[in-house]
């Protein structure tokens, strides 16, 4: 009474349910398929959704560091503007070399942030799209039974509220590792 899944991963495919189908060979009991929190679903799930949009995340997490790296120079670019206003014996030319770096860096920063969020907009909701998908397919499948136990209502909500979750979690996903270089940008501001 085992349900075998056996796949490939050398395939190459653009849809979730692809994805699902392409992990590692998995034996799956039919007692875990039917608890929606085991540990076993959970983890398959989250591997099938990094494989299939994992080029995107890691273009969003490259997309921040950038931006992030931005953003910690303009405190040290500011010094550089601040200490050629306190020497008046530089030259003017490096003055205005410190403002055009200054401003470059800011509009680098807004190009930067705005392109994040859009990759990371478009991963959501690609991923609520798939998620979505399989919970109203999986709804055409169930039994009689099945539909007994569980209401419209609670499909309705599992379509909609549940996975527009995943949709808006995308964009905080990399704040995680980014408030990281936040502290240490507010450390060397300090220092500056």
């Amino acid at each position: 009474n085992d349900v075998r899944l056996n796949m490939h991963a050398n395939i190459q495919c653009h849809s979730f349910e692809q994805r699902v189908l392409q992990l590692d060979s998995v034996t799956i009991k039919s007692s875990c398929i039917l608890m929606s929190g085991s540990k076993l679903l959970d983890s398959i799930f989250w591997h099938a959704l990094f494989r299939t949009y994992r080029d995107k995340l890691i273009a969003g997490g490259l997309i921040r560091l950038a931006h992030d790296l931005a953003q910690l120079s303009g405190p040290m670019i500011l010094k550089l503007v601040l200490n050629f206003f306190a020497d008046s014996s530089k030259p003017i030319w490096l003055g205005i070399f410190y403002a055009i770096l200054l401003s470059t860096c800011i509009f680098c920063q807004i190009v930067l942030l705005r392109s994040y969020f859009q990759c990371q907009f478009l991963v959501g909701l690609r991923f609520r799209s798939a998620i979505t998908g399989l919970i109203y397919r999986k709804s055409l499948k169930l039994s009689n039974s099945s539909k007994q136990e569980t209401t419209t209502g609670e499909i309705v909500n599992l379509m909609a509220i549940d996975a527009s979750r995943f949709g808006e979690i995308m964009t905080q996903m990399h704040i995680l590792w980014s408030a990281i270089l936040y502290s240490y940008k507010y450390m060397v501001s300090m220092l500056f």
